[in-house]
């Protein structure tokens, strides 16, 4: 579903990469690209094992600097307002909050 999602976006191959940990394992997830408004921060993952080290900033900030090289000047980036964690790396990396957002699901 999430590649589903993000495959209608613009992107160029090279904005998108895997983090590892000095482990070898893959760490993080980061898919910087361009929806029909606005350049965005698309998505990021963090694997369960590695959050808390500071990951989902740093693929935020380097996201930002893709997208800025590519003539970007203003960017977004979203995430659940129960996020903190999400919420926190975009404030790291200089983002503002401008909204909040609530997911709501039902079972069928």
């Amino acid at each position: 579903m999430l590649f589903e999602e993000t495959a209608e976006l613009k992107h160029e191959p090279e904005w998108w990469e895997l983090g590892f940990d000095a482990d070898g394992t893959v760490a993080v997830i980061s898919l910087p690209a361009e929806n029909p408004s606005v350049p965005v921060i698309g998505f990021v993952g963090v694997a369960p094992a590695h959050r808390g080290k500071g990951y989902a900033t740093s693929v935020v900030v380097r996201g930002t600097r893709v997208l800025v090289a590519a003539g970007a000047t203003e960017i977004r980036g979203d995430c659940d307002a129960a996020n903190v964690a999400m919420a926190r790396a975009f404030e790291r990396a200089g983002y503002e909050n401008f909204a909040d957002r609530l997911e709501f699901a039902r079972a069928v």
